[in-house]
């Protein structure tokens, strides 16, 4: 399941796009018929696309930012 995750991160990345806001509220869990617990990220209302100076800004939630984040 976490491997779901991960991928779908990866693929974001690749394609320059950056959630900003990943906690677990924002992790879906769906099933199908051929498979169970697929994980999918939602909310990307404050994601990035390649632009160097909406980085600079501190978005997300608190309690799940990055120590990097936080000092700056």
């Amino acid at each position: 399941m976490l491997l779901d995750l991960a991928k779908g991160i990866n693929t974001l990345h690749q394609l320059g796009i950056v959630h900003r806001d990943i906690k677990p509220e924002n992790v879906l869990v769906t099933r199908t018929e051929y498979r169970e617990d697929i994980l999918k990220l939602a909310d990307f209302g404050v994601s990035s696309c390649d632009n160097q100076e909406n980085m600079k800004s501190q978005v997300g939630t608190v309690y799940y930012l990055a120590p990097e984040i936080i000092q700056g």
